[in-house]
């Protein structure tokens, strides 16, 4: 088709006939008797597939001339490649002589690429014909793949990063066959525009299809992310990667680690060579803190997976329990917690059994819990399975928390808990582990008296004796620490209830305490006490040095506090104790809230400067209720204190207890 044609002289031109009769009819603007010069543009739709094709060039022959010799230069884009084949009436010349009566050199600038000519030819007579062919360049796309790979008890996690080196057509979109089960995460590459999968291609593939806003003619570099479920109890796991796809060569990188709680042995290979893992690129060799287990690379197209052979590594397992029996005059509280030491290798499975009486329905506190199994075993035991999302070596703590009302029987039996072994070598439901020690706290809350009904069942013992961490809080609220023997029957307290007028004549069930303190080293605290009385007349109450009581009510109504006495305190410094009077109350009335507003401040301000090299330490003295061991006459026990500190924006601090 003509495009168009110009001339200095074109004054018009026209189409006359059809096919192979077709003529052109240029009209000047006058006579020609020297010379003249015709410009025509035309084109001819062009398709190329994979397969090459003969093209004959079409000629625009003048007529009506005595003598026509000219130059013909043949131009191509980079993606095609053109080769004579028939070639009759004209002589090849050296294509850098020829030029272009477009640009009067041999380039010539089409849609914005700058083309040399492959072929030029000289002609001085007619007929010629100019044959070639014509093909598409093939792709000269090389990469080189490196996969690094974890293996887990319930999924496979695999990073890769493919590097792709061009040469000849340039591309913009890249395909790479994806595993049946592989879960992509994340796809990321420099230019990237989008990324997507394919889950059956034309050719029956499932593919991932990562596409760049612009031509690549050099280097492309795709990371990707993703997983593989895998079943926990198969004895073997498939390495399956990514492979790029439409490349001339490819060689392939693959690290493998395994989880700490798995031993992996792999097959002979066919497609893979094992080789030092210090052979590794450094960016696959950082995946993990470790070096990997096993190493291979591999220059075959489409490698073959790699079937791993696992079994559970056989770590040593012991454990400590400690139950924290909690009586209160309306529920009791059990708290079940355990310190597992697993040294040697890693596991993602602990178990451990508890009485049925002790509930089916346990409050669980523990880091990556996944899963919790219960099993009634003999309708007298529970059994509960945690499934940890990964492996743990080391330390692991776990605590368990059943509430229940007080027993009808009035005794109360500590509950037995066995730590069970799950190597995987014995049954896990019938093999406790062979070292594991078990330990009891009791703290009483209630208004009744708790005695021992089997001591041959515990040992007393200190908190230093104890493996597991009990803070001071807890520790002085227990009127029992003690092993509990393993052999003998599990412990049991009776409660005895004393006499309506030998009852406890009140108590403090939360302590809560609200301190602001400010730059210039002054303070103020807001102590809510819940208390629940029977007989006690006064609440006798403690505060720090240097501090005074500015306002105090008693349900709601405000009292006048009085100054008991004065104490020397551990540091030989004046604490004050003052009274306030409680409302007559009977044993049946629900507990009320005495609040008080203190005012105090510190020995000096607080530390001035923007940087300091060491922190200051600040003594901050909370007011405190008398206990009964302190004062048999005004103590009255606290059962929970709550103390919330507030401090300036500008400076950070970090509570030192000493009574937490």
């Amino acid at each position: 088709r003509v495009q168009s044609i110009s001339g200095p002289d074109v004054g018009g031109w026209e189409i006359m006939g059809s096919g192979e009769a077709r003529q052109i009819k240029v009209f000047l603007r006058r006579d020609i008797k020297e010379t003249t010069s015709i410009k025509l543009i035309a084109f001819q739709s062009l398709s190329v597939g994979k397969q090459s094709r003969t093209l004959e060039l079409p000629q625009i022959v003048p007529e009506n001339v005595t003598n026509e010799n000219g130059t013909i230069g043949v131009y191509a884009q980079p993606q095609f490649q053109i080769r004579p084949d028939k070639i009759n009436g004209a002589i090849q010349i050296d294509s850098a002589q020829f030029s272009n009566p477009e640009t009067a050199t041999a380039d010539w600038k089409v849609n914005g690429l700058t083309l040399k000519p492959q072929w030029a030819y000289r002609f001085s007579r007619r007929p010629l014909s100019l044959g070639f062919s014509l093909s598409r360049r093939q792709s000269d796309k090389q990469a080189v793949a490196q996969h690094a790979v974890f293996v887990s008890p319930r999924k496979l996690s695999l990073s890769s990063r493919i590097r792709y080196q061009l040469k000849g057509v340039p591309e913009s979109t890249f395909v790479l066959e994806l595993p049946e089960s592989y879960l992509v995460l994340n796809v990321n590459a420099p230019g990237m525009d989008d990324w997507y999968v394919i889950e059956q291609n034309a050719d029956d593939m499932r593919v991932l299809v990562v596409e760049f806003a612009e031509l690549k003619t050099d280097h492309v570099e795709i990371y990707c992310e993703g997983v593989i479920p895998r079943d926990a109890s198969q004895s073997e796991a498939e390495i399956m990667i990514l492979t790029p796809l439409e490349v001339s060569a490819v060689r392939s990188d693959l690290a493998i680690w395994c989880d700490d709680s798995l031993v992996a042995r792999a097959p002979e290979l066919k497609d893979w060579r094992a080789i030092s893992a210090e052979e590794l690129p450094a960016e696959m060799k950082s995946q993990q803190s470790r070096l990997p287990q096993f190493a291979f690379r591999s220059t075959a197209e489409l490698p073959e997976w790699i079937k791993l052979e696992l079994s559970p590594a056989q770590p040593s397992i012991t454990a400590n329990s400690l139950v924290m029996t909690t009586v209160g005059n309306v529920s009791v509280s059990h708290t079940v917690a355990i310190r597992w030491s697993i040294q040697g290798a890693a596991t993602d499975v602990l178990s451990f059994t508890t009485p049925l009486a002790l509930g089916e329905h346990l409050d669980f506190r523990g880091d990556s819990i996944r899963q919790v199994d219960k099993r009634v075993i003999g309708d007298a035991v529970v059994q509960w399975t945690l499934h940890l999302q990964n492996s743990v070596e080391g330390i692991y703590f776990i605590t368990a928390e059943s509430t229940q009302a007080p027993p009808g029987s009035g005794q109360i039996e500590i509950p037995r808990v066995r730590v069970m072994d799950t190597s995987g070598l014995v049954d896990p439901q019938t093999t406790e582990l062979e070292i594991q020690q078990h330990y009891l706290m009791l703290v009483n809350h209630s208004w009744a008296r708790l005695s021992l009904m089997n001591p041959e069942s515990i040992v007393s013992v200190s908190r230093e004796e104890m493996p597991l961490l009990i803070n001071d809080s807890l520790a002085n609220q227990a009127m029992e620490l003690a092993r509990i023997i393993g052999t003998a029957k599990p412990p049991q307290f009776q409660v005895q209830q004393f006499q309506s007028d030998q009852g406890a004549a009140a108590a403090v069930n939360l302590s809560e305490l609200t301190t602001v303190l400010a730059h210039d080293g002054s303070w103020k605290t807001h102590a809510e006490y819940r208390i629940r009385n029977r007989s006690r007349q006064f609440l006798a109450v403690r505060i720090p040095e240097n501090s005074q009581i500015l306002s105090a009510f008693v349900k709601q109504v405000p009292v006048a506090p009085v100054l008991l006495k004065q104490e020397k305190g551990k540091s030989d410094s004046e604490h004050q104790i003052y009274l306030l009077a409680l409302p007559k109350t009977s044993a049946a009335d629900l507990s009320f809230e005495v609040n008080l507003i203190l005012a105090g401040r510190l020995s000096k301000p607080l530390p001035q400067g923007a940087f300091r090299w060491r922190a200051d330490v600040i003594d901050l003295q909370p007011p405190q209720v008398v206990l009964p061991a302190e004062n048999a006459e005004y103590g009255i026990p606290v059962a929970q204190t709550r103390w919330n500190v507030y401090i300036p924006d500008d400076y950070s601090a970090t509570p030192r207890l000493d009574d937490p």
